[in-house]
């Protein structure tokens, strides 16, 4: 519809796409060591809780960023 999502509708799917990574991080562990032979120390590091830390700064800062700019 090319309308912007309302701030709890993304909110709502950065707390999905959180939890989903938080219960499927040991399949994101062996599909890293797989692929790139990335212990699971350094998956978690580099990889999720990056992921996951960047998730937290949007979801604190989403109302913020939403607001309309003043021209």
């Amino acid at each position: 519809t090319h309308k912007t999502k309302e701030v709890s509708y993304r909110l709502e799917k950065l707390n999905l796409l959180q939890r989903s990574i938080e219960r499927h991080k040991e399949d994101i562990f062996e599909a890293l060591h797989k692929d790139f032979r990335k212990s699971n120390f350094e998956s978690f590091v580099s990889e999720v809780a990056l992921v996951i830390d960047e998730i937290k700064v949007m979801k604190e800062n989403l109302k913020e960023w939403a607001r309309p700019k003043s021209t």
